[in-house]
């Protein structure tokens, strides 16, 4: 319940577990490994983006990341996908037209910061459900650099998406923002996204664990 999740390969030494190493080119940062030096130290990985070395967070979980912004973060609108039954449990007791976390402690809203959406040309499974995205992003929200020049409300693919995806032994429930969780304390948890988080985890609790696959196919 998150956002930017799978992005950069990151590395956990062997001999200090306690220490991760990041090595960043090719995607959206603030820095920039040089030249020469994209490889781990610890491990020998190399590092970039996930995209870069063919392992696509759409492939994996349904969202990839989309942009970032630092204005106003703003709330999610449902879409017809949310009215299908196999979610029906996602939205008990949230009317359809009820705007979903249009409030939060981070940046004022659920569906900010870093953020992430579908794309099909990514590698989003067909199945994956597009529960609802965020309506009204300000101008100070923009593209990923990796997917090119855009931003805010002008910007269809300025957005953050909340989606579904049947993944064979197991689920993915993704809201694509980083802001999602300061929106749950609001109004002491009797809120939107706190009844949305709540009715996800109570079901995959009671779904119990689904056994894992020796090797994800990502």
């Amino acid at each position: 319940m998150a956002g930017n999740g799978p992005y950069w390969p990151t590395s956990i030494d062997p001999e200090r577990p306690r220490l991760i190493e990041v090595r960043r080119r090719g995607g959206t940062a603030t820095n920039q490994a040089e030249h020469g030096e994209l490889e781990h130290s610890s491990t020998g990985r190399l590092g970039g983006t996930w995209s870069l070395h063919g392992r696509s967070s759409n492939r994996l979980v349904g969202l990839g990341i989309a942009g970032q912004g630092f204005g106003r973060a703003p709330g999610f609108r449902r879409l017809p996908d949310s009215l299908d039954p196999l979610v029906e449990f996602v939205f008990d007791g949230i009317p359809y037209e009820e705007t979903i976390g249009d409030f939060g402690l981070n940046l004022g809203g659920a569906g900010g910061f870093e953020f992430d959406r579908i794309d099909r040309t990514e590698g989003t499974p067909s199945g994956t459900l597009l529960l609802a995205s965020t309506v009204e992003v300000s101008s100070s929200f923009f593209r990923a650099m990796e997917h090119g020049v855009g931003r805010g409300h002008a910007d269809p693919l300025v957005r953050a998406d909340m989606v579904y995806l049947d993944r064979g032994p197991g689920s993915v429930f993704g809201v694509g923002s980083i802001t999602w969780t300061g929106s749950l304390s609001h109004n002491d948890y009797k809120n939107n996204v706190a009844q949305i988080s709540t009715n996800v985890l109570n079901e995959f609790v009671r779904r119990g664990a689904a056994p894992l696959p020796n090797e994800l196919d990502v």
